[in-house]
């Protein structure tokens, strides 16, 4: 999946107080899930596409707003 300027993704998810996270992403009957936990200023986890077919991991930093 590519999302590059296209606006036609749907997107449905959560994180909850512990910080764990799951979300999964939709578009023209394909999806991707994505888990994992977010912790301070940082987060990682998995994600995989029909079935685990194509997968891997995804890291994230909090950016600090200018």
């Amino acid at each position: 999946m590519q999302a590059d300027n296209d606006f036609s993704y749907q997107i449905s998810g959560a994180v909850v107080a512990s910080g764990a996270i799951g979300v999964t992403v939709y578009r023209a009957g394909q999806s991707a899930t994505g888990y994992g936990r977010l912790r301070g200023s940082s987060g990682s986890g998995r994600w995989s596409v029909a079935g685990n077919m194509c997968y891997g991991t995804w890291s994230a930093l909090r950016r600090v707003a200018n």
